[in-house]
């Protein structure tokens, strides 16, 4: 199951390197907060979450959203295979 969470986090943390940085990461799995990082600029420059997510099944929804500094909000989305 790490697959989707990875590249969902990867591309939205990355994201966020133009000049802004992340403040508020949500990552959901099918509609539900599974936990919530707030980081600040020192964390977000370089910026890496791996969590594990357990129980998740073919075809569910895994999601990571985050918010940066600048109000700007990014949500990307995969199902899980």
């Amino acid at each position: 199951m790490k697959s989707p969470v990875h590249s969902l986090a990867a591309i939205a943390l990355l994201a966020a390197a133009a000049g802004a940085h992340a403040q508020a990461i949500d990552p959901l799995h099918n509609e539900r907060t599974v936990m919530t990082a707030q980081w600040g600029p020192g964390v977000s420059k370089n910026p890496y979450l791996q969590f594990t997510l357990r129980g998740a099944k073919a075809g569910d929804r895994v999601a990571i959203v985050w918010n940066d500094n600048r109000g700007a909000t990014r949500r990307d989305e995969a199902a899980v295979a």
